[in-house]
């Protein structure tokens, strides 16, 4: 089966960088339009979950290439870091946040 990296990469590698670039496109849009995003409450929370994640993708890719031990764990860390941001985030989000808020 002819893939996208040499032997030396593991199988289903391809999934991680469509992942990774999926996560700079959205990374991008999130940039664009980040003026939406400074309207939630504590936007920070979120962008420091985002930015995590972007790092966790961008060491699973590179892990394969590079540096294996040192890539996982920082790959590890950086989901670890955008687990609590995101729990972070949803414990500090006002009850009535989610709630409609009329028409509109």
């Amino acid at each position: 089966m002819a893939t996208l990296f040499s032997c030396a990469v593991e199988p289903g590698s391809e999934r991680e960088v469509l992942t990774l670039a999926l996560g700079i496109a959205i990374a991008v849009v999130s940039v664009v339009k980040r003026h939406v995003f400074r309207g939630l409450p504590r936007a920070r929370r979120l962008g420091i979950a985002g930015a995590s994640m972007l790092v966790a993708w961008t060491a699973t890719v590179l892990e394969h290439l590079v540096f294996f031990e040192v890539l996982d764990t920082v790959e590890h860390l950086a989901y670890f870091g955008a687990a609590l941001a995101l729990t972070s985030w949803i414990v500090s989000v006002p009850r009535g946040f989610a709630e409609p808020r009329g028409p509109g």
